[in-house]
């Protein structure tokens, strides 16, 4: 979980921690355990609360790397 923090821009895993409860309402660990991150790398699932996008843990990974070689 440490890369997935320092890949999305956090320098803190606590504070990475806390802010990915507050917008999934899971730690990091139990998402990558939930059922949802093993779909397939293409769905996505949205919050209840906000438009956003929350991409499982292959497509995340996926688009940082992605973006790493675009920025390069």
């Amino acid at each position: 979980m440490q890369n997935v923090c320092v890949e999305s821009g956090f320098s803190d895993y606590r504070y990475f921690s806390e802010v990915f409860r507050q917008r999934t309402g899971m730690t990091p660990e139990q998402y990558s355990h939930h059922p949802t991150v093993h779909m397939d790398a293409q769905q996505t699932h949205h919050s209840l609360h906000s438009l956003e996008h929350f991409y499982s843990r292959g497509k995340s990974l996926e688009l940082l790397s992605e973006y790493k070689k675009a920025v390069m």
